[in-house]
């Protein structure tokens, strides 16, 4: 039984777990050393870290994984910063930051040999224990304004640890390496607790080009690829997928993958198991989109049917699932805020959010609907490889937009003309833009710059 997530670290396999970094194994018996190495510097600092959370903004990717677990350890409560959250969102007093990479006066700064420098106004005698259940804490991904932070308890890890463990039956010399950082959700249980948990060896060199991507893929033949729907894109649109060819595992989250890139990893054989869920909910179900378009619920998550719904083909996927980490009633179930059709056995087909609902001159718009509309137009008109992945609708002032990152299929005045003929008057864009769609580092839609770009749209600034 887990009672600290550090106890995934201990029962791992000394014969097979390692860091691998610039092609060097850092052994089980080496990451213990740098741990009780580590160890005994903070304690020097401050004698008891049990209760304290501790902000965590680390760059080297080994140098994180084993600060990470000695402050498991230690029964501290970590705190996974993102590159997203600036420093007055975590700068407190009662709490502790440590970095590789930003000397601050408060906090801690820590080196690849485990050296602690302390800033000149850290103040030890303001730290105050924290008492929640939390065993560490994540930021949300800010897609929609300011990152929250949202609690994880060892039970919201190890129940979904333990499915995604049935899901993949990886063995020991399952080799990893991963795009995604380890202070989101999907980076945390694939890019080590999942590895890790299975003895495996992590490959830990940070790359950022698709190109140096697919040759260390190649060269080091990675067998379980974790990654995001951007890279995959550009995977195909470069014509790297070849070098995959190694990968027994390839998985997705953050966003789903449009059909045509799964679609063409797929006529190779290799399947991308897409991933859906949330830093709140974790995982709810998975899906290889080329064989199935449905989403499988994950083994532990049940369905909530409420009376206004029940017998609505479409409606909102409510939720109850070990793995949610905010408190919500378990009458009515957590509300995901997605509308899904229920296609038997566990399936769903993923419709869109329940949120995107504005009002046009005291009339309500559904603006999923209206995607729609658009997005059949386009198929009409011989676009057949039309999604979320490459149409936005938005609604700005109480005047709709299209963001379309393709080329649209006629004059702007004609698309207009035949969207009145599909749609109320009222509920037909106004402006049209020919743009990529803003997302964060994860793939989803970044929500702050689309505001931007529909200030500029309605103020005549194109």
């Amino acid at each position: 039984m887990i009672n600290n997530l550090f106890d995934v670290f201990l029962d791992s396999d000394p014969a097979t777990f390692c860091l691998i970094k610039h092609s060097v194994r850092f052994e089980k018996s080496y990451i213990e050393k740098s741990i009780s190495t580590l160890e005994k510097n903070l304690t020097e600092i401050y004698p008891d870290w049990e209760g304290l959370k501790v902000f965590i903004d680390i760059k080297d990717r080994a140098l994180y994984i084993i600060v990470f677990l000695t402050f498991l350890k230690l029964k501290s409560k970590p705190v996974l910063v993102p590159i997203e959250v600036k420093e007055e969102d975590y700068k407190n007093s009662e709490d502790v930051f440590m970095s590789d990479n930003k000397n601050l006066d408060f906090g801690l700064f820590i080196n690849t040999e485990f050296n602690v420098a302390v800033g000149s106004n850290f103040n030890k005698n303001s730290l105050v224990k924290t008492s929640d259940a939390a065993a560490l804490y994540l930021y949300t991904s800010g897609s929609t304004g300011k990152p929250k932070l949202i609690e994880k308890s060892v039970q919201n890890i190890v129940v979904e640890l333990e499915e995604l463990k049935k899901i993949f039956p990886i063995n020991k010399k399952t080799t990893f390496y991963f795009t995604p950082p380890i202070y989101h959700i999907y980076g945390l249980l694939f890019d080590l607790f999942l590895p890790m948990s299975c003895s495996c060896a992590i490959y830990v060199d940070y790359l950022f080009t698709p190109e140096t991507i697919a040759q260390y893929v190649l060269d080091n033949r990675i067998e379980f690829f974790v990654s995001i729907p951007s890279y995959y894109k550009m995977f195909v649109t470069l014509n790297l997928v070849g070098s995959f060819a190694s990968c027994k595992y390839l998985t997705n989250s953050s966003a789903p993958l449009d059909k045509e890139t799964s679609k063409v990893f797929y006529k190779r054989g290799l399947n991308i198991v897409e991933i859906y869920g949330s830093t709140e909910t974790g995982g709810i179900a998975r899906r290889v989109s080329p064989k199935d378009e449905n989403w499988e619920l994950f083994s532990y998550v049940d369905i909530v049917k409420s009376r206004e719904n029940e017998d609505e083909k479409a409606r909102e996927l409510l939720i109850l699932s070990p793995s949610v980490s905010v408190d919500f009633d378990k009458t009515v179930g957590f509300n995901t805020g997605d509308i899904v059709e229920f296609t038997g056995d566990n399936k769903f087909i993923l419709l869109g959010r329940n949120t995107r609902f504005v009002k046009i001159s005291g009339k309500r718009v559904d603006l999923n609907y209206v995607f729609s509309k658009i997005r059949d137009y386009f198929h009409s008109k011989g676009l057949e490889n039309v999604d979320e992945q490459n149409l936005y609708v938005g609604c700005y002032k109480e005047k709709l937009f299209v963001i379309f990152s393709d080329e649209y299929p006629d004059e702007f005045h004609i698309i207009k003309e035949e969207l009145k003929k599909r749609l109320p008057g009222y509920s037909s864009p106004r402006y049209f833009v020919k743009k990529e769609i803003p997302r964060n580092s994860m793939g989803k839609i970044n929500r702050v710059e689309i505001e931007k770009i529909a200030e500029k749209l309605f103020s005549g600034n194109k």
